[in-house]
């Protein structure tokens, strides 16, 4: 009986080493990308705390700075999941290209404006109709940057028509302005913080708040095929993003979130206000930057943003 016992023993510690192998062999592989600023760093905090390992996800996470990149990797299999801005993702929409939104990444809020209009030291522009006619950078043409310049600039008494735009990735908008390759350009925080730090760029004005007092800038995209084929790794995921960004808006946790932050960009927070993460996907953060883009025509029409929205039993 006690040789029994001692092999029933030894059999149930081998079944258990078995399952954790098993376990850690099937860990479902993601390559997600996300863009290396506040709004995308759900998946930095995700992956440093362990989150996505916690829930059985085995993710590389890059980071591409341009949302157009990420949707083209998305739907040419380089990736599984990109963070994107919502404007990019309606676009891609309105050109039916695969895609689906799955949940919300950074929030604007117009409590703590995290995006500025700059312009250098010596610029004579102070006014919206002072831009008319000039070169402004942005990260993305067609893309949010784009949209909050010209409805800030329509919007107290300048003419967006006369703008021309350059499309420039974030960590180097500064440099062309101060070069003079453009004459004011679009940055968000903490990137904008830390370049006004440089003393050599001011602010002319915080423009998302033409767009409406808070929306979502960006969100996680994947492919329509992808996500019909891996239900159960798109739930996991969503659960450990929802924990991500549960812990990145809890004001206890900013001081290592800034650290995590500064691993990832290579920026410091310092003082800059920070976004706030949405924790599920809700249309009317998502609306403001469809019908926006509809008055610009980057959009042909404006359309329900729930039309773009992954189906309710994998939604963020």
């Amino acid at each position: 009986m006690k040789r029994a016992a001692a092999i029933g023993g030894i059999a149930a510690l081998a079944a258990s080493f078995n399952a954790r192998v098993a376990g850690a062999q099937a860990a479902a592989k993601i390559r997600l990308t996300t863009t290396p600023i506040d709004e995308g760093a759900q998946a930095y905090y995700a992956a440093e705390l362990g989150l996505f390992a916690k829930h059985g996800l085995d993710v590389e996470v890059l980071s591409f700075t341009n949302g157009n990149d990420a949707i083209s990797a998305i739907v040419g299999n380089a990736v599984e999941i990109g963070n994107s801005n919502i404007m990019t993702v309606a676009s891609a929409h309105a050109r039916k290209l695969p895609i689906q939104l799955l949940g919300e990444a950074g929030v604007y809020s117009s409590l703590a404006p995290t995006a500025y209009i700059l312009v250098t030291k010596t610029s004579l522009l102070r006014t919206a109709s002072d831009l008319n006619g000039k070169t402004v950078a942005i990260n993305g043409l067609g893309g949010i940057t784009q949209v909050a310049v010209q409805s800030w600039v329509d919007g107290n008494g300048g003419d967006s028509k006369s703008l021309k735009f350059v499309d420039v990735p974030f960590a180097v908008e500064e440099a062309v302005l101060v070069a003079g390759h453009a004459d004011a350009a679009i940055l968000p925080e903490p990137l904008a913080t830390f370049e006004l730090s440089k003393g050599q760029t001011r602010i002319l004005c915080a423009p998302d708040d033409a767009i409406a007092k808070r929306f979502a800038i960006g969100g996680w995209v994947v492919k329509t095929d992808w996500l019909a084929n891996n239900p159960t790794t798109v739930r996991a995921f969503n659960e450990a993003m929802r924990e991500a960004a549960r812990w990145g808006n809890d004001p206890k946790n900013r001081q290592q979130s800034a650290a995590i932050l500064l691993k990832y960009t290579k920026i410091e927070v310092g003082a800059a206000n920070r976004v706030v993460y949405g924790e599920h996907l809700v249309a009317a953060d998502i609306q403001p930057q469809i019908d926006v883009a509809a008055k610009y025509g980057i959009l042909a029409s404006a359309f329900p943003a729930a039309d773009m929205f992954v189906p309710p039993p994998f939604r963020g």
